[in-house]
């Protein structure tokens, strides 16, 4: 304790420090170390109100607590609670056991859930650490990362900018300019996105439009709609860009244990028995079952991928066993789940010389039988395609892929056959992968019709294999092969690599070899590379040291040796420097500098590098951010992702919130955090180790659950003012009793404190003056506090009578 008040320039004499021990422990407080303000956490006082102690029980009210299931933390959220019998005890609606993945057994729709008689377990809670304990019988828990629809935030009303602007120079007179814009609003659960690209090369100058579309997400429905400019997303097909309409699944609407593919056990057993299955130690299931039959999913909730042990006992006590193993493929999904995705449009000249309509369409279906079947279709002028295909999970052999489709174009067919395998050999930490796929001349896809339309230059077969295995602590290796071959064989070519990777006390290092061969060459291509990389020191913040050799068959040797690192503990200015030295079989030498540095602010990112020979020169620059326009005013700040978060603190500057580089409340308390998931939960988390003195803030730390392309608005209540520690005596000179509460209203903030045992009371967040109000058992008194009261550089310590 001592040296908890030193470190916070507080002087208190011994016998005080022991009044207030007793405080400090039905208190739970956070310390800033170092030259930081020292503060109580006073979230567990409810807000502004006034309370009747009748005992030494925690006053009723609305509490922020930390909410454990089954001893695993879900969330913090404030709770009321009430005083029963001797105890105080939560007030839990169905609604919010509901969201805790709690589903209780009976019809109980009362503000306050009898949870007794609806099954749960246990509930207790801890008040010195604020934390609410919740026993649940596993058969009321259901997915605890499930998100209804009134869960979803969609975000603010606003008018934001993204821009970016790029400049390069060459030897000082080619001049290379491009600007970047993108308008975009956001109305609801509307999305409006645009980008308006500017290029100057010298002196030819280019302005345009590369995409406008019009967005929104229905949750309930799980299914996205864009209209406009943009891309397809099939699993089935390649993707490429359109002018249109879409309507597909938003897959980021499930949770992985509702969409991702996991195996289901089957068995038979002989008579009723009990089913054990494992996952190395960990048991995930164990259910008893009648002879016959039977069949378990497994969820994402219990499982985190490997071979499963399962163990069948009889009645009799005999067992078997056996192991199941499972592998995946992008394309399986989840038993009973179904995945679609349906455009109709004009393809874009990108990608047709013609800009035809088509229209396509592909679902995906997770079947009981641990594989997926999927199909499409393509129909656009003189063309039309459909396609079929399963993905299955063949335990120990790995996952299998067969997908056939057959293409019209012009009156010329063709069909298209690819085979694909992904095995996870987990008892040996290996992993396969191959694919191998046959055109039939003629075969041709959508988006190759603009490009390939006149069956030229068609792929006939393509085969890759890609080996990887974990040697644990002496590194991991890796070989990849692939081939291609096509019809008229112009474009043929073959390579392979081999990488090891291995860590050398610090050091962590890379080595490559690969061989190339192209049909357009006749030499082939054989290299080798290693880099090297090791860290130096984190003192004045990360540095690192790098090198890499790369040596040709052709003749050229390449080396480079240098250093990068970053400055800040949230590494928001990096730095990069590179001495580049190229060798050809001519004999001749080239050495290149490279320079580099990145600054990250509130308000945006600048970039600027140097590079440089005895021949060639370049200086190349770069800005980008945003600007948000919102009904609370303007914020300057970095660019803002497909998802983020608007954090507003009350006008207080230069205060740290989340991980991004450089992200800091601007002059007016605004901070973006450019990227969020959406319909995820993301924790909006305030560095309170930058908190300036003389700031105290309610809370920390906030959970959001955005929807696509949202701005979610995320205030933290912050008061701005000193802390005082007062003695108090009544006028008849005794101390208000163990429990009283105190506030002061300041504005619309009300701060709270507790009285300890010894009449000691903590108050934060105190400015000018005010009067201070305690209350017990019925019984008020009031006190005065004003400027010379307060201490900038120590908690202050302050006797006033009651």
């Amino acid at each position: 304790m001592n040296q908890i008040y030193k470190k916070s320039h507080c002087s208190i004499q011994k016998h005080q420090i022991t009044d207030l021990l007793f405080l400090l422990f039905i208190y739970p407080f956070s310390t800033s170390y170092g030259n930081e303000q020292f503060s109580f956490d006073s979230r567990f006082l409810p807000s502004g109100y006034n309370y009747s102690l009748n005992s030494n029980l925690p006053p009723e009210g609305e509490y922020l607590v930390d909410i454990y299931i089954n001893k695993i933390k879900k969330e913090s959220a404030i709770i009321p609670f009430y005083i029963k019998g001797n105890k105080l005890v939560p007030c839990l609606s169905k609604e919010k056991l509901s969201s805790l993945g709690i589903n209780i057994n009976n019809n109980d729709n009362t503000e306050c859930v009898e949870t007794s008689k609806a099954g749960i377990s246990n509930i207790s809670f801890e008040f010195s650490s604020l934390r609410l304990f919740i026993a649940v019988p596993k058969n009321l828990l259901s997915e605890i990362d499930k998100i209804s629809s009134k869960d979803i935030d969609n975000g603010i009303h606003a008018l934001f900018f993204n821009y970016q602007v790029n400049t390069r120079l060459a030897n000082n007179k080619n001049r290379y300019d491009y600007i970047s814009v993108s308008p975009n609003i956001n109305y609801f659960s509307w999305r409006l996105r645009n980008l308006f690209e500017f290029n100057q090369n010298n002196d030819e100058k280019t302005w345009e439009r590369n995409y406008t579309y019009l967005e929104k997400s229905f949750y309930d429905k799980k299914l996205n709609l864009v209209v406009g400019e943009s891309y397809t997303n099939s699993n089935v097909y390649n993707n490429y860009s359109f002018t249109g309409i879409s309507v597909s699944t938003d897959t980021d609407m499930y949770t992985p244990s509702e969409i991702d593919y996991t195996p289901e056990i089957h068995g038979v057993a002989d008579s009723d028995s009990q089913i054990i299955v494992r996952q190395g130690n960990t048991i995930i299931i164990n259910e008893s079952v009648p002879a016959g039959p039977f069949s378990f999913p497994i969820t994402n909730l219990m499982y985190t991928g490997g071979q499963l042990n399962v163990e069948i006992t009889d009645i009799y006590g005999n067992k078997k066993q056996y192991t199941v193993s499972n592998s995946s493929l992008p394309v399986m999904r989840k038993a009973g789940l179904m995945v679609y995705n349906f455009i109709s449009g004009k393809l874009t000249k990108k990608n047709s010389e013609d800009g035809d309509f088509f229209t396509q369409g592909d679902i995906n279906y997770g079947t009981h039988y641990n594989s997926t079947l999927f199909g499409g279709y393509q129909f656009s002028k003189n063309y039309f395609n459909l396609s079929t295909g399963i993905g299955t999970d063949l335990g120990f052999s790995g996952a299998w892929l067969l997908h056939v489709s057959r293409s019209n174009f012009k009156n010329k067919n063709g069909y298209n056959i690819n085979l694909q395998q992904n095995t996870q050999l987990r008892p040996f930490n290996a992993g396969v992968n191959f694919d191998y796929a046959y055109r039939k001349k003629g075969y041709v896809e959508l988006s190759d019709i603009g490009w390939h339309g006149n069956l030229y230059n068609q792929l006939k077969n393509s085969f890759s294999l890609s080996l990887s295995k974990s040697l644990d602590k002496y590194g991991n290796f890796s070989l990849d092969y692939n081939k291609m071959k096509y019809w008229d064989n112009a474009y043929d070519s073959n390579s392979m690599s081999i990488r090891y990777f291995f860590k050398f006390m610090r050091a962590m290092i890379t080595t490559n070899c690969s061989l190339n061969k192209y049909q357009s060459y006749e030499k082939k291509d054989k290299r080798f590379s290693i880099n090297i990389s090791l860290p130096l020191t984190k003192d004045y913040g990360y540095i690192s040291s790098n090198y890499s050799f790369s040596n040709a068959n052709t003749g050229t040797a390449t080396s480079s040796v240098g250093l990068n690192g970053s400055f800040f503990n949230d590494a928001r200015l990096n730095w990069n420097i590179q001495q580049n030295r190229t060798t050809r079989n001519n004999g001749y030498t080239d050495n290149t500098s490279y320079i580099a540095t990145s600054y990250a602010s509130p308000y945006g990112v600048f970039t600027g590098s140097y590079s440089g020979s005895n021949k060639y020169s370049s200086q190349f620059y770069s800005a980008s951010g945003g600007i948000v326009l919102h009904s609370d005013g303007v914020a300057f700040t970095q660019k803002a992702g497909d998802t983020s978060a608007l954090v507003r603190i009350d006008n207080i500057s230069d205060i740290k919130i989340g991980n991004t580089p450089g992200v800091y409340t601007g002059y007016n308390g605004f901070a973006l955090i450019p990227h969020l998931q959406p319909f995820k939960k993301n924790t909006i988390l305030i560095n309170d180790k930058g908190i300036p003195d003389g700031i105290a803030l309610a809370n920390i730390k906030k959970q959001v659950i955005p929807s696509r392309g949202a701005i979610v608005k995320v205030k933290f209540d912050a008061k701005k003012g000193n802390d005082i520690l007062f003695k108090l005596t009544t006028k008849d000179g005794k101390t208000p009793p163990l429990g009283a509460i105190a506030h002061e209203k300041n504005g619309k903030q009300v701060n709270t404190g507790i009285v300890d045992d010894d009449g000691m009371l903590y108050m934060s967040g105190l400015s000018g003056t005010g009067i201070i109000n305690v209350t017990w058992n019925g019984k008020v008194c009031s006190f005065p506090f004003s400027e010379k009261d307060i201490s900038s550089k120590q908690l202050s310590v302050v006797n006033k009578q009651c």
